[in-house]
């Protein structure tokens, strides 16, 4: 359990699911998310990580066979959010599925009684908290499910991850248009948004990349134009391949398999060609510094943090110069 506040300031205490040893935290974050508190604190462990750099430039001196026996290949969609060149499909499971669908229901039935409601009173504030609750409770499942397939994906075999470039923010842009120039197919366009950011596409990249990096394993992008019609056996490429959406029949030389494997094994070459043709670039972090002006904004806050490991052991940490 972790105390916060001070004896003059109390906040109160938050309850603390330690899964692994810990020392004193060099970070704290402390959010509040639909009512609810959270903390989150990390220490360094002291293992010196590679960078993807490093990792880029050991994959070059390999051979092109044996860089595709440790490439795997992803291919992110919307009836499976992900299907890798493996064979391995990661979908939502069964009992997620059923919680998401329940707090999509009652999400939009708070929000009618929202809508209904008296502005300033308590019963809007009442609906106010109870929406936020349910999108608390859908994030924390896409949170979940994310998690989880990220680490079942570094932990498969493979130092080369590669998954397609999507650009999401541009992908879930609205199509309504404007009152001179009204979008087509809005209703449409507003449930393909949903499904693609209840896929989770965006964190699961995210998560692989640096959950890989701790395993020496680099994940990349690569063009994702076309992956989906050309054929991963001769590399021709046409609409007409792709008959419906789960099925790849290519019309040059007959190879026929599931669509998104296919398209798996395609965004796999990509990346191996990537490699050794030197098309990979690497981003540098930007450092970024705290100029006069910012610090000036900053309100100063001294926070005395009381970690209650259990009833015998008890460990003050206090954090006098942070920032709020």
């Amino acid at each position: 359990m972790i105390r916060l506040g001070t004896k003059k300031h109390p906040v109160g205490d938050i309850e603390v699911n330690v899964h692994r040893d810990y020392q004193v935290p060099n970070s704290l974050c402390i959010s509040v998310h639909g009512g609810k508190w959270h903390v989150s604190f990390s220490n360094d462990d002291g293992k010196q990580a590679v960078t993807e750099a490093e990792l880029l430039v050991a994959l070059q001196h390999l051979t092109e066979d044996q860089l595709l026996e440790q490439t795997t290949g992803f291919d992110r969609n919307v009836v499976i959010p992900v299907a890798s060149s493996n064979g391995a499909d990661y979908d939502f499971t069964p009992e997620q599925k059923k919680n998401l669908a329940c707090a999509t229901s009652g999400k939009v039935k708070w929000q009618r009684r929202f809508a209904r409601r008296v502005k300033g009173s308590a019963n809007r504030r009442k609906a106010v908290r109870r929406i936020a609750n349910y999108d608390l409770k859908i994030a924390n499942i896409r949170n979940d499910f994310a998690h989880k397939t990220s680490k079942t994906i570094v932990d498969a075999p493979g130092t080369l991850l590669v998954f397609e470039d999507l650009k999401i923010k541009n992908m879930t842009g609205s199509a309504k248009g404007t009152q001179e120039a009204p979008g087509k197919n809005v209703r449409q366009k507003a449930g393909l948004n949903r499904s693609i950011l209840k896929s989770a596409w965006g964190r699961i990249k995210t998560y692989v990349q640096y959950k890989g990096l701790r395993e020496n394993k680099l994940t990349i992008v690569v063009p994702a134009h076309y992956s989906s019609q050309e054929c991963s056996q001769c590399g021709f490429t046409h609409q007409d391949n792709r008959p419906d959406q789960a099925t790849f029949i290519c019309q040059a030389c007959g190879y026929t398999c599931n669509a998104d494997y296919n398209a798996s094994v395609v965004i796999k070459k990509r990346g191996v060609h990537a490699v050794l043709n030197g098309e990979v670039a690497i981003k540098v972090p930007k450092k970024v510094a705290i100029t006069r002006t910012r610090r000036a904004g900053m309100v100063r806050t001294d926070v005395a943090i009381e970690t209650i490991v259990s009833s015998t052991s008890v460990e003050r940490v206090s954090v006098a110069s942070g920032f709020a």
